[in-house]
C-alpha cells in the first residue's frame, strides 16, 4: 500500500454517516479532514460541571489550527493544557493519546474506549431541580426536606397570629433523594442531594393560608403499605412578629440524653415550670420556635413529647418544631463528637430571619442550656439580657451570671421580661 493510499484511508469519511455525524460536520467542518479528533490548549480553563455550552466555547477559543500544529507540534503535545475532544467528550492528552495513536496506526476501525473524560456536564443540584419545578432557588439549609410527590393538599385549622411562612414536618420519609448507583466504572461518583420543596410566593398565596397554624396533609403511595398520609404544619405570622427560641434537650428536658430516653419509658424528665412560663410568654403575644439539633428521624417523637407535656394544668404552646434535616449518625457526630450543634442552628435561624424585612430582627429572646446556644443567640442579634441559659439543677443564668432563678421564678417576672406586645406597640406609637 502506498503512502498516499494510507493518507486517504486515515482521512476518509464513512459512506453512510449518521445524523449525529452530519451535525458534527456542519458545526465543525475541519473534522472531515481527520479521524474525528479536535485539539485545544484549554486544559486550565475546563472545570467539572461548568456546562457543555461553556466548555464548547472555551474549547473553540483555544482551538489549535492546522498551521500552528505543523510549526509547533512537538511543543504542543508536551503542553499540559492539551485537550482532545471526541464528539462531546473532553480528555486530557495523557488519557487519550493511545486511542489517537491506535487509530492512526491501525485505521479508524480500531476501537479502544477512552477513559476519564472531564465531566463538564452540569451536575443536577437542588437549585436546578427547583427551577425545573418552578420553585424559588434554595439556600444552603432547608426547612422542608420532602421527598415525595404531593397528591393532595391542605386541610386547615387556624389558631392565632400573618404573612411569614414556616413549615414544620411531622414525619419525613427517605430524606435523601437516592441516585441510581453508576454501573459504569468509568463514571465518577456523584453526590446525593437532599430533595427540598420551597414554594414560591404565588404558590403560598394559592393555599389560602390563615393566620396562625395551618395543617397540610401529604398523600402518597408505597408498594408495601399502599396509600399513606403525612401531616405537617405551616405557620403564618405577621411581619413584625416577636419570636422566642427554645432549645429542647437540656432546656425543656432536664438533660440532653435522659431527656430523650426517659419519656419513652413513661417518666417525666422535663424542667419544672417550663410549660407555665412558655404559656405565659405565648399569651403575651410572642411566637415560639422549638429548635433542636436532633436528627430528622426523631421529629415525631420530639413533637409528641413537647405537645403532650402538661404541668400544673398548663401545656406547651404550639409553634414550629425545627429539626436538623440530617440523619441520626451525622447529627450525633456533629453534636456529640464535634460539639458543634450551633452550626445547624445558626444556618437555620438565618434562613428564618431572611423571611422578614431586612431591617427588622424578629428574634426577641432565646432559651438554651449550652455555651453554643448562647453563641447562636448572640449571632442572631438577641441582647444578652434576653438570653436564658439553664443548668441541670434548674438554675437559670441571665447575661452569663447565675442569679439562682428558675422557670418558676421567671414566671413571676414574665410581664417585665416579656411585656405584652400590644402594650409595646402602643408605647411605640406614642
Amino acid at each position: 500500500m502506498s503512502p498516499s493510499s494510507d493518507r486517504d484511508k486515515l482521512g476518509s469519511i464513512p459512506e453512510n454517516p449518521t445524523a449525529e455525524e452530519e451535525i458534527n460536520k456542519e458545526e465543525h467542518p475541519h473534522l472531515q479532514k481527520g479521524l474525528g479528533f479536535e485539539i485545544s490548549l484549554c486544559g486550565h480553563l475546563l472545570r467539572p460541571g461548568m456546562g457543555q455550552t461553556s466548555a464548547d466555547e472555551v474549547f473553540q477559543q483555544n482551538l489549535v489550527p492546522e498551521e500552528d500544529f505543523k510549526l509547533s507540534g512537538p511543543s504542543i503535545i508536551k503542553n499540559a493544557n492539551l485537550i482532545v475532544r471526541i464528539g462531546c467528550n473532553y480528555f486530557s492528552w495523557s488519557k487519550v493519546s493511545h486511542v489517537v495513536l491506535g487509530k492512526a496506526v491501525f485505521g479508524p476501525d480500531f476501537c479502544v474506549e477512552p477513559i476519564d473524560a472531564i465531566p463538564v456536564e452540569r451536575q443536577e443540584t437542588p437549585n436546578s431541580r427547583d427551577d425545573s419545578l418552578g420553585l424559588s432557588p434554595s439556600r444552603r439549609w432547608r426547612l422542608w426536606p420532602i421527598p415525595f410527590r404531593i397528591s393532595r393538599s391542605l386541610q386547615r385549622s387556624n389558631s392565632d397570629s400573618s404573612e411569614d411562612i414556616f413549615l414544620d414536618t411531622e414525619t419525613v420519609l427517605s430524606p435523601m433523594d437516592e441516585q441510581a448507583p453508576a454501573n459504569n466504572k468509568d463514571q465518577s461518583p456523584r453526590k446525593q442531594f437532599v430533595r427540598t420543596l420551597i414554594p414560591t410566593s404565588e404558590q403560598v398565596a394559592s393555599l389560602n393560608l390563615k393566620e396562625g397554624q395551618n395543617i397540610v396533609t401529604f398523600s402518597f403511595c408505597t408498594r408495601v403499605f399502599g396509600k399513606q398520609q403525612v401531616d405537617a404544619h405551616i405557620y403564618v405570622w405577621k411581619w413584625n412578629a416577636k419570636i422566642v427560641i427554645s432549645d429542647v434537650d437540656g432546656t425543656i428536658t432536664r438533660s440532653d440524653v435522659l431527656g430523650q430516653v426517659m419519656p419513652l419509658v413513661g417518666r417525666d424528665w422535663s424542667q419544672s415550670g417550663v410549660a407555665r412560663l412558655f404559656s405565659a410568654i405565648k399569651e403575651n403575644g410572642y411566637q415560639l420556635i422549638f429548635l433542636s439539633a436532633r436528627a430528622i428521624v426523631q421529629a415525631y417523637l420530639t413533637k409528641n413529647f413537647l405537645f403532650n407535656l402538661k404541668q400544673d394544668g398548663k401545656v406547651m404552646p404550639n409553634g414550629p418544631v425545627v429539626i436538623s434535616p440530617d440523619g441520626l449518625f451525622p447529627s450525633l457526630y456533629r453534636e456529640v463528637i464535634r460539639r458543634a450543634p450551633h452550626e445547624f442552628k445558626i444556618a437555620c435561624l438565618e434562613d428564618i430571619k431572611a423571611l422578614f424585612p431586612s431591617d427588622y430582627n424578629p428574634f426577641y429572646a432565646g432559651f438554651g442550656n449550652r455555651d453554643t446556644d448562647e453563641l447562636t443567640y448572640k449571632k442572631m442579634g438577641i441582647s444578652k439580657g434576653k438570653i436564658f441559659i439553664i443548668n441541670p439543677k434548674g438554675e437559670v443564668a441571665i447575661n452569663s451570671s447565675v442569679d439562682v432563678k428558675s422557670y418558676t421564678s421567671l414566671h413571676t417576672l414574665v410581664n417585665d421580661m416579656f411585656p405584652p406586645t400590644t402594650l409595646v406597640e402602643q408605647l411605640l406609637q406614642t
